[in-house]
C-alpha cells in the first residue's frame, strides 16, 4: 500500500534512525528484515505487498523470509558450488571453465595466475578483477576478499556463513566483454531478458525483451536502447534457463554468449537487492502484470 503524508514522515524518521544505527542492529532475522525494509522504503516509497504478484515484492520476501535460507539458494550463491548445479542440470559444457579455486590467503598469494584471466570471490557479488595479457595484479585486493563478509554488508542471509574462496576463470569465449544476457524466471518460466550495453560513457543503457525477442515498454534503472540481433542460441538459453529455474519461485539466470554458443555465468537470487526502480517510474504495474501473468 502507499503511505499518506503523516505516515511518510514517520517512516522517513524511522529510516533515518535505521541508517544511523545500522552497525548496532543485531544480526538476527528481525534485525536483517528491519534493514531490508528500510532499504525497500527508501527505494520505492511504499511497503512491500503480498501476495507475490510483483517483482520487487517477490524479491523482498525472498530476502526477508525463509526462502533466503533454502539450501538451494545458498548453493547457487557460491560461485564454486553453483557450477556443480549447472553441470548436473544442463551439462558441464555450459560452465565457464575453472583454472583454480583458491581456499586461503597463502594459496591466493602464491598462485601463478594465468596471463589472461578473470578473478573473483566465490562468496560475494559485484567484485572481480580482469587480468589482461599478463598485466600486474593487485594481490592485496585479492587476499582482502578473504575478510569480506557479504552477509554483513547486505544482510542477505543466503550469503551467511559461506566460506571465503577465490575462483580463477578464463575469459568466456576468450572475449573481454562477451554478450551478457540475464533471464528473469518466475516459477520456472523465463519471462524477461536483459541485455546491458555500456558504451564507455557515464550513462548505461539496457535492452529489455520478452522471450520472443520483442522489446518491452519498460526497463529497470537504465534507459532502453534498441536490442542487438536475436542470438542464434536463444532457444538453447531459454531451455537451459527453464531447467535451472525449476526449483525456484524466482531466479535470474545469467548467460555469456558469442551468439552461437553459450555458458551459464551465474544464478542470482535477488536482482539488485530489490532496489532498482522501473523506467518509466509509472510502468511498475504494467511490468508486474507481464511478469506474473499465468
Amino acid at each position: 500500500m502507499t503511505v499518506n503524508y503523516i505516515e511518510g514522515c514517520i517512516l522517513g524518521a524511522c529510516c533515518n534512525l535505521v541508517v544511523r544505527h545500522r552497525r548496532k542492529i543485531p544480526k538476527t532475522q528481525w534485525g536483517d528484515n528491519l534493514i531490508h525494509l528500510e532499504r525497500f522504503l527508501t527505494a520505492h516509497g511504499r511497503f512491500p505487498h503480498k501476495p507475490y504478484s510483483a517483482l520487487h515484492d517477490t524479491l523482498f520476501h525472498i530476502k526477508a523470509g525463509k526462502e533466503s535460507l533454502d539450501p538451494m539458494r545458498r548453493l547457487v550463491s557460491d560461485k564454486e558450488h553453483v557450477k556443480r548445479y549447472i553441470a548436473a542440470t544442463v551439462g558441464e559444457e555450459r560452465n565457464v571453465p575453472t583454472f583454480a579455486v583458491l581456499r586461503s590467503r597463502k594459496e591466493a598469494n602464491d598462485y601463478q595466475y594465468p596471463h589472461r584471466c578473470v578473478i573473483k570471490p566465490t562468496h560475494a557479488s559485484g567484485e572481480l578483477l580482469l587480468r589482461r595479457e599478463g598485466e600486474g595484479l593487485d594481490k592485496r585486493r585479492i587476499t582482502s576478499w578473504f575478510d569480506l563478509d557479504y552477509y554483513e554488508m547486505t544482510r542477505e542471509r543466503n550469503y551467511k556463513g559461506l566460506l571465503p574462496k577465490v575462483i580463477v576463470e578464463p575469459f568466456a569465449f576468450d572475449r573481454e566483454a562477451p554478450d551478457d544476457f540475464r533471464f528473469f524466471c518466475v516459477n520456472g518460466v523465463p519471462k524477461m531478458i536483459f541485455y546491458d550495453q555500456n558504451d564507455n560513457t557515464i550513462e548505461r543503457f539496457r535492452s529489455v525483451l520478452d522471450t520472443n525477442w520483442e522489446q518491452l515498454p519498460f526497463s529497470l534503472k537504465c534507459q532502453q536502447r534498441s536490442p542487438p540481433p536475436r542470438p542464434c542460441c536463444l532457444d538453447g538459453m531459454l531451455e537451459a534457463a527453464a531447467r535451472l529455474a525449476a526449483p525456484f519461485s524466482f531466479i535470474r539466470v545469467d548467460f555469456y554468449t558469442d551468439g552461437n554458443r553459450f555458458h551459464v555465468g551465474e544464478l542470482t537470487n535477488c536482482h539488485a537487492a530489490a532496489m532498482q526502480t522501473f523506467v518509466p517510474r509509472d510502468s511498475e504495474l504494467r511490468a508486474d502484470e507481464f511478469l506474473f501473468e499465468e
